[in-house]
């Protein structure tokens, strides 16, 4: 876990009812990738795999490409674990191929240390993408942040997943009443990219509204 506090992930997972076995909703996806992010935490990556190919399945179903990337990462990571470096590998080739297009480094940056030292044997898929992945500010001290993670009262235990950059700069956008139309034209994004960082951002902050995600980020003193 990016926090290194897995007691504490062990128990969010808990309490949330989650299971390996839940049928993809597009609304716990978030939710259900930290779960995944436990299971491997705590050295269960067949049972990450088994949530993981469900939610494969679903978003190749539904077109959603977005979501796919992340999947295809996290599922590197389980075959990695399982000892199937050949199809982690496979894995991330695919999550690449659709990432580096549209320019999506922050679903490989989040991951941190555990993805981008299994970049270098697949970056012949897209080698400029894979060099500012590994060149991210930021990106160096990832595995610090792991080896020390920060103290559990250094962040809100009950968020197990922290927010992007972009995440917080969309929630303050929706506290100060804009709507998706109105924070897709500030950011210059489209409407559905704005609604994915709002699905997100209900996910990690493990809520079912926008209004409800407000009250929550004030609560944790993110905005």
């Amino acid at each position: 876990m990016k926090l290194g506090n897995v007691e504490a992930a062990a128990r969010w997972a808990e309490t949330s009812g989650l299971s390996p076995t839940d049928p993809p909703a597009f609304l716990r996806e978030a939710e259900h990738f930290t779960y995944a992010r436990v299971l491997l935490a705590q050295n269960r990556p067949a049972e990450a795999r088994t949530l993981l190919d469900q939610y494969e399945r679903f978003a190749r179903k539904g077109e959603r490409y977005r979501s796919l990337i992340t999947i295809c990462i996290l599922q590197a990571r389980v075959r990695q674990a399982l000892g199937h470096d050949e199809q982690a590998y496979a894995c991330l080739e695919e999550a690449l191929r659709l990432a580096a297009p549209e320019g999506y480094a922050r679903a490989f940056l989040d991951e941190g240390q555990s993805i981008l030292k299994l970049l270098p044997p697949v970056r012949h898929v897209a080698p400029a993408f894979v060099d500012a992945l590994i060149a991210a500010p930021g990106a160096e001290h990832q595995g610090a942040r792991e080896a020390h993670p920060e103290h559990p009262d250094a962040r809100p235990p009950s968020l197990i997943e922290p927010l992007t950059d972009r995440e917080l700069e969309v929630l303050q956008l929706v506290a100060s009443g804009m709507s998706n139309g109105e924070i897709a034209g500030r950011l210059i994004i489209t409407v559905g990219t704005v609604k994915t960082h709002v699905h997100n951002i209900c996910g990690k902050l493990a809520v079912r509204s926008r209004t409800q995600a407000v009250a929550r980020a004030r609560e944790l003193a993110l905005i």
